[in-house]
Order: C-alpha cells, then sequence, then structure tokens
C-alpha cells in the first residue's frame, strides 16, 4: 500500500521522491521533491513547494500555498485511477490514460502525443497549458479551457469541450464523436468524418474539406458543414443527421424509428431513402432531390425545396407556404400543402394500395387502382386525381 505522509506545520522537508501521497501544512516546506506516477501532493494554503520535479504524479495546491516547479520531461506514463499533473517547466511526452485516468495541464505545461483511451478518462486543459496530438477514443472527454489550447486532436467515440477563450487547431471528428464549441472558444481545421460538430453563435470555427463514406449513427449525431461531403450515410434508431450550409449528403439511408434528417439553409440532400417512421425535414434555403419516403414523414418549410419526391404508403408530406415540392410522385402516401406552396405531380398509376389509420392522396395525374380503406383510412381525391375501384370497408 502507498503510503500516506504529513508534513506539519514548523517541518521542512526535502530531496526525496514521492511515490504515495503527501500533505504539506502550513508554514510547513517541501523541497526538490521528484512526484512519481501514482503519487499525489497537496500543499494547503500557508504551505510552501520549492522545485518540485512533477514526474507522473499529481501535484495539486491552495490557491495561497507558495509553489514553484522544477524543469522536467518525463515519458511514457500510464494513468488508470490515478492522475498526472502537468505545470510551468514540464513537458509529458507519450502519455496514456485508461479507466478514471485524469490529465491536468497548467499554464506553462506541455504535452506532447496524450492517448485517451477509456471510459471515464478526461484531459483538461487551462489558461497557457497546451497539447499536442491528442488521441481520444472509447468514451474519454477532453476539456479546453479559457487559454488552453490543443492541436491536432482525433477524436472517435469521445467527446470535445472547447470552452469560451479555448483554441483547438486541427481536430479531427470521427465516428461518434461529439464537438462542442462554445462562445469565445475556437476551433480551426475541423475535418468532420463521421461525428457531430456543434457550436455556438459567437464561436470561431472553419472546416477543411473532407468527405467520408459509409457513417452509420444510431442514438448518435452526424453533422455535414462546409465543405464535408457524406456519402452512402446510414441512420439507425435515433440516428440523426444534420446538414448546414455548404454540406452535402449523397445517398441517405434514414430507416429506423426516431431518425431524422434536418437540411438546413445551403446545404443539400441527394438520394434520399426514408421509412420506418423516419423524418426528413427541409428548411428555409435547404435542398433535398429523388426522395423516397414510405411509412415516413417529409417536412418542407419556408425557402426549403425538394425535388422528386415519391411519396409511397403510409408517408406523409407536408409542403409549407413558401416551400416547394416539384415532381412528385404519389405512390399511396398523402401529400398536402399550404395555399402558398409550390408544388407538382408526375403522372402515376398505383394499385392495390390499403390506407388503415392512414391517409391516402391523389392528385392532378395520379391514378389509384384498386384502393382499399380499413379503420380510420382516409382517401382524398383531387382535381386531375383518378381513383378506380375502392373498397371501403
Amino acid at each position: 500500500m502507498a503510503s500516506k505522509i504529513t508534513v506539519p506545520s514548523g517541518v521542512t522537508s526535502s530531496a526525496f521522491a514521492l511515490n504515495g501521497s503527501m500533505y504539506v501544512n502550513e508554514n510547513a516546506v517541501v523541497s526538490d521533491a521528484t512526484i512519481n506516477r501514482g503519487a499525489f501532493l497537496y500543499i494547503s494554503s500557508g504551505g510552501s513547494g520549492v522545485g518540485i520535479k512533477e514526474n507522473g504524479g499529481a501535484v495539486s495546491y491552495d490557491p495561497e500555498a507558495t509553489v514553484s516547479f522544477a524543469p522536467n520531461t518525463f515519458t511514457g506514463t500510464v494513468a488508470s485511477f490515478s492522475e498526472i499533473t502537468v505545470h510551468s517547466g514540464t513537458t509529458a511526452v507519450s502519455t496514456t490514460l485508461g479507466p478514471s485516468g485524469w490529465l491536468y495541464i497548467y499554464s506553462g505545461g506541455i504535452a506532447d502525443t496524450v492517448n485517451v483511451n477509456s471510459y471515464g478518462a478526461l484531459t483538461y486543459i487551462y489558461n497557457g497549458g497546451s497539447a499536442d496530438n491528442v488521441n481520444l477514443t472509447s468514451n474519454a472527454k477532453l476539456y479546453v479551457r479559457n487559454g488552453g489550447a490543443a492541436g491536432n486532436v482525433s477524436a472517435a467515440s469521445a467527446t470535445v469541450y472547447v470552452s469560451n477563450g479555448g483554441t483547438v487547431n486541427n481536430l479531427t471528428a470521427g465516428r461518434f464523436a461529439i464537438v462542442h464549441v462554445s462562445s469565445g472558444g475556437s476551433a480551426l481545421g475541423i475535418k468532420e468524418n463521421g461525428g457531430a460538430v456543434g457550436y455556438d453563435a459567437e464561436a470561431e470555427v472553419s472546416f477543411v474539406a473532407n468527405t467520408f463514406s459509409g457513417a452509420v449513427a444510431s442514438f448518435s449525431e452526424i453533422t455535414v458543414h462546409s465543405g464535408t461531403t457524406a456519402v452512402a450515410t446510414t441512420l439507425g434508431p435515433s440516428g440523426w443527421l444534420y446538414i448546414y450550409s455548404g454540406g452535402i449528403a449523397d445517398t441517405v439511408n434514414v430507416n429506423s424509428y426516431g431518425a431524422l434528417t434536418y437540411i438546413y439553409n445551403g446545404g443539400s440532400a441527394d438520394n434520399v431513402k426514408l421509412n420506418s417512421n423516419a423524418k426528413l425535414y427541409v428548411r428555409n434555403g435547404g435542398v433535398a432531390g429523388n426522395v423516397s419516403a414510405a411509412s415516413a414523414t417529409v417536412y418542407v418549410s419556408n425557402g426549403g425545396t425538394v425535388n422528386n419526391l415519391t411519396a409511397g404508403r403510409f408517408a406523409v408530406v407536408h409542403v409549407s407556404s413558401g416551400g416547394s415540392a416539384l415532381g412528385i410522385k404519389e405512390n399511396g402516401g398523402a401529400v398536402g400543402y399550404d395555399a402558398e406552396a409550390e408544388v407538382s405531380f408526375v403522372p402515376n398509376t398505383f394499385s392495390g394500395a390499403v390506407a388503415s389509420f392512414s391517409e391516402i392522396t391523389v392528385h392532378s395525374g395520379t391514378t389509384a387502382v384498386a384502393t382499399t380503406l380499413g379503420p380510420s383510412g382516409w382517401l382524398y381525391i383531387y382535381s386531375g386525381g383518378i381513383a378506380d375501384t375502392v373498397n371501403v370497408n
């Protein structure tokens, strides 16, 4: 068992290596101490630590303590259920954080090559601290606080928070990654690679061009911002896809309950297939083309555009005033639109549709043959629409 030592008031302890825990009381002094892996040193208010050498352990002190650090570089340290601190003059190289391993980087501290690869593993970078080549996986977390900086960060199944005044450069957001940049924070050179990036209005962000393919989201999110192209994306249960200005999605399969796709101003998607109660929202300035919906819902808001939409059985489509849906093919689903929406239909004949607790619409150019309406099944036939053989039973 590691030792626990208390340095009482009025006592000086010097020139030693610490491998356990030490608490330095008021008016006590430690000097020239080396804090090894797994060790913990705490200096109380009024206590002093002089020439402390961090060597893979953790040093914490009260704001009213007097503390100085000796320059040191340590390499290859692994922390699991323990902490590592890196203060001014200290450099940590090739650090690995396992389960509940925590790394704290303070002003003047440097970490080069950090692997954070386990649940509960956390890295904090504070004002004046910096880290480069940070790899995050397995639900690990990185917090970059005011004045902290991180570069060349790769996150997959991990979370990155950039607070006001924090800076991250060259960040890759892989699958299941979550990145949030608060107002006043900065994240430049973001590469979206199947993860989700969100930022406040007053954050500074930029994206680098990237195309990723075959991403799958279930109980997670994918974002596609300017310069990013997502190819062959699949959304499973509670998988969400957000396409923003300049973002492109080509071939999207939205095939599970709770799966949602949002297309915002300037974003676009092509070849979108929706089923199993999935939803597509095309907002002001967003564009979707070649959309197929069955047992799914499509909402086109003011300023949104959908081209070449097939409304299959149990599909529900609504186009709001100012929205546009051109080339709609009714194939057993229901299409509704406001008076000031722009819509057009392409000729189509469908046969054998059954509606129970659902609706079927038949607009101009559409012919419904051998339609059956069961319990709470509704059929609406509009100008130019034809229904031949309808069983309402």
